[in-house]
């Protein structure tokens, strides 16, 4: 059995507390009990979700300082992930989940009460949707998104939510993907990026963190409808 205290500590140099560590058992505890219920990960060994989506979501923090940023924003976040288990290292950012299925709602719902965490909020509905509403729209400091979509389509779900000289992040593993989003992210928002790669421990895989700066703002005909961005992605 893997010894995340020590992983994390080697790989993050971050040093998890007590309290902290018991947050991810009872996430772990709980993703494991719904399993059957919701479908949320192919993955259910205790090592691969440990490694594959709790380390790989804190794995961020390697390459941006997330204590500069507060109002985060996980889009299509499914069963929490990045950003539950962010929420759970960092307790003073406020992170809104959104999350199209009512059944994985219900399901974050129950999970963030049962690790108590107070900075979180969590929205049923679509991206593309509540992209329009202007309570959302530009608002956030961190947009993040993890297994959605291809990252040009991607794109035009998360940079209408991001403030000018805020960033969208993109959890991702083919670097052939970001050489096709250059178009969408310079008409999204004049958006420049960096890409950082890494090896995720114990053999668990090769990832890529894409960091978009959006330095314009977003022209109001995005996002356009889910038809109209898989029809012609930008």
């Amino acid at each position: 059995m893997l010894n995340f205290e020590e992983i994390c500590k080697d790989f993050l140099r971050i040093n998890l507390s007590t309290k902290k560590l018991e947050k991810f058992n009872t996430y772990y505890e709980t993703l494991t009990f719904f399993k059957n219920k919701v479908n949320l990960t192919n993955i259910t060994s205790k090592n691969e979700v440990y490694i594959k989506h709790f380390l790989d979501s804190l794995s961020l923090i390697k390459f941006v300082n997330l204590e500069l940023y507060s109002k985060f924003l996980d889009i299509g976040t499914g069963a929490g992930f990045p950003g539950i288990p962010l929420a759970i290292l960092y307790p003073k950012l406020h992170l809104t989940l959104i999350e199209s299925k009512a059944k994985k709602v219900a399901f974050l719902k129950y999970l963030v009460h049962k690790l108590e965490l107070s900075n979180v909020t969590i929205i049923l509905g679509r991206a593309e949707v509540i992209g329009k509403d202007t309570s959302y729209r530009e608002k956030y400091d961190l947009v993040l998104a993890r297994a959605v979509a291809k990252l040009n389509i991607l794109a035009e779900y998360c940079l209408p939510f991001v403030k000018v000289k805020g960033l969208f992040i993109a959890y991702k593993t083919k670097i052939e993907e970001v050489y096709e989003s250059k178009n969408a992210f310079l008409a999204l928002g004049k958006a420049t990026f960096k890409t950082y790669s890494f090896s995720l421990p114990k053999g668990m895989g090769e990832r890529l963190i894409v960091v978009v700066l959006k330095n314009s703002m977003t022209k109001t005909t995005y996002p356009r409808s889910t038809n109209a961005i898989l029809k012609k992605p930008l």
